[in-house]
């Protein structure tokens, strides 16, 4: 992901990333035409987003909100590639 993240942030990325290595190996049909590297830097990237926008002071979303939010980003952005 970013050069300049903290040791913190790359074991939390890290961590992220083998457990997505595993998931898809289970599943079969993850990625469609797109390469695994890729769908795992969306999925990691777009739930540490949300995940940093939840811990905001004045953040009001709640959990169900950000799962909510995670779900249509995530799944609109691979829902095209699944289908093929």
């Amino acid at each position: 992901m970013s050069g300049g993240e903290g040791s913190g942030s790359r074991v939390v990325r890290e961590a992220m990333e083998e457990r997505l290595d595993v998931l898809m190996r289970g599943t079969g049909r993850v990625t469609g035409t797109v390469p695994s590297l890729l769908v795992k830097r969306f999925v990691i990237s777009t739930l540490l987003t949300i995940v940093s926008c939840g811990l905001q002071p004045n953040a009001a979303e709640s959990g169900d909100e950000m799962q909510i939010q995670f779900e249509k980003l995530v799944g609109s952005g691979l829902s095209d590639q699944l289908a093929r």
